[in-house]
């Protein structure tokens, strides 16, 4: 299968666009991104594109496979128009036109609490990504709602840092319907991720706290029969 992933300098696109690179079912593995990152596999080709150029885009969405992995914050982003640009305008062009260029599944990283509905902005954005992408109508739209993801960021997250000293006490909490706020490891999460389009699930699949780690299991269980 042919893949491309977006947000790929990002802390998940970065960790799925290695896995993806030691997986043999992608033969091959497109990496979009703004400026150069560090991608050294034979079978991963990193380009430089300009997000908001359909004409740029369209030379590298020939694939079976999007995923979407752009994600940022308010902060970073300068405003809510640009967090919304980043977060919902490009992931939004690329999954659009990769569908109109014959890509069959998308892939795409949401949140938890994600609502077009939502009070809060930022799961308000992430809900409309999610509205939209179903509108595409693909063969299969993979959606994964995780919660806190733990790892290591390249730039610091105050928010997210002091989220990270709590995590062992309110992980504790995360039970029952509260199962799917626990905290996610971001390798077990593109992990996941990796494994989805391998489903047979028609149109539209959702995956929250405990179907993320049994999808990221089902690799250990396939690798182990070989």
């Amino acid at each position: 299968m042919r893949a491309a992933v977006i947000g790929a300098t990002g802390l998940i696109g970065n960790e799925l666009v290695q896995q993806l690179s030691q997986d043999s079912f992608y033969s091959a593995i497109t990496a979009l991104v703004r400026k150069p990152g560090n991608f050294h596999a034979p079978s991963i080709q990193e380009v430089v594109v300009d997000f908001s150029n359909d004409t740029s885009l369209k030379q590298h969405l020939h694939v079976d496979i999007l995923f979407i992995c752009m994600g940022t914050t308010i902060k970073k982003a300068g405003s809510k128009a640009a967090f919304e640009q980043a977060d919902l305008t490009i992931p939004l062009r690329c999954a659009s036109l990769a569908h109109e260029l014959g890509c069959t599944q998308l892939v795409v990283i949401s949140s938890v609490g994600a609502r077009a509905e939502s009070n809060n902005f930022y799961l308000q954005v992430k809900g409309r990504l999610e509205q939209s992408l179903t509108h595409l109508q693909c063969n299969s739209l993979h959606i994964f709602q995780p919660s806190l993801l733990m790892g290591p960021r390249k730039e610091l997250r105050i928010g997210e840092k002091i989220a990270s000293y709590l995590v062992p006490l309110t992980d504790l909490f995360c039970k029952g319907a509260l199962q799917q706020y626990h905290s996610m490891p971001y390798r077990t999460l593109a992990a996941a991720m990796r494994e989805a389009p391998k489903q047979n699930h028609s149109r539209l699949a959702r995956y929250t706290y405990l179907s993320i780690l049994q999808l990221a299991q089902q690799h250990k269980v396939s690798s182990a029969k070989i």
